[in-house]
């Protein structure tokens, strides 16, 4: 009795079997792998920034800037939970690095985060800070950018001012710019309580101090002229009494009278014009 034999399996060729293998390669990984993928090159990410920030606890700092531009990086894909750490305050604690510092380099970093990372590192922290409050179509000007790499505070912020001033068609005076102080706490609340009492007895915008310390400052120059009146007209005054008493002269009474009486008419016209007072207003009895 004859049996039919099984027909054999055709053998794949090499160049098949290579293609099925590129074919696999190619595919998209599944959603798990992908998954798992992407959150080992995040931790792996997270560790390489994390040790970078502190392996520069302990060297002669060149400046935080590449703190900000490492803390920036971090905050964009919050690389601190792949370390363990809840959040950025967390992290940030665990770095001994203070809030305003941390906060302060990581916003620069983030507003000028279009320049290349060795570019930002050759800028001056504090022209920076001048750089990131331009308008963004404004602040990569390649000019500036060089400057700000290059110059002191003072003079990059005579620079931005020009900029500005010539960018928004302006004059210089009227350019915004920022007022920074260094003061203990307690004189800085003094201050601020002095300009909301100044600000309310004037009428003043309850938010524009700079407009109420500018008031401040001009009755002080204008109290300083009257005080450099009052001192300069003492000797005249010295003198009128004098004249008064009969010291030095032989002028008759009523003559001593009419000139003691137009030299205390000068010293109160002198005084009073250096007041800003009107002296003839007054006598009218306009006020």
């Amino acid at each position: 009795m004859s049996s039919k034999k099984k027909p054999k399996k055709a053998k794949k060729s090499v160049k098949a079997v290579a293609k099925k293998a590129i074919d696999a390669k190619s595919q998209p990984a599944t959603p798990a792998a992908d998954s798992k993928n992407t959150s080992a090159q995040m931790k792996a990410r997270a560790k390489e920034l994390d040790q970078s920030i502190r392996s520069r606890r302990d060297q002669v700092r060149r400046g935080p800037l590449e703190d900000g531009w490492d803390a920036a990086e971090m905050k964009r894909g919050n690389l601190w939970v792949y370390l363990g750490f809840d959040d950025e305050t967390e992290y940030r604690k665990s770095l001994n690095i203070g809030r305003s510092t941390w906060f302060r380099y990581r916003r620069l970093a983030e507003g000028l985060c279009k320049l290349p990372k060795a570019e930002f590192l050759k800028l001056i922290a504090e022209n920076a800070d001048h750089l990131v409050k331009l308008p963004e179509d404004r602040r990569y000007d390649k000019d500036l950018i060089k400057k700000a790499q290059t110059l002191t505070e003072e003079e990059f912020e005579k620079v931005v001012i020009k900029f500005k001033a010539k960018a928004d068609k302006v004059d210089e005076g009227e350019v915004t710019v920022s007022f920074k102080l260094r003061m203990p706490e307690s004189r800085r609340e003094f201050i601020l309580e002095t300009l909301a009492e100044f600000k309310k007895e004037h009428k003043l915008d309850a938010n524009d101090d700079s407009r109420a310390l500018e008031l401040v400052c001009a009755e002080v120059r204008d109290g300083e002229h009257v005080r450099t009146k009052v001192i300069q007209a003492l000797p005249k005054l010295r003198a009128t009494l004098d004249l008064l008493n009969g010291k030095g002269t032989d002028l008759a009474a009523d003559e001593i009278i009419s000139k003691a009486h137009g030299q205390i008419g000068e010293y109160i016209r002198d005084t009073a014009a250096a007041a800003g007072i009107n002296v003839a207003a007054m006598a009218a009895g306009v006020h």
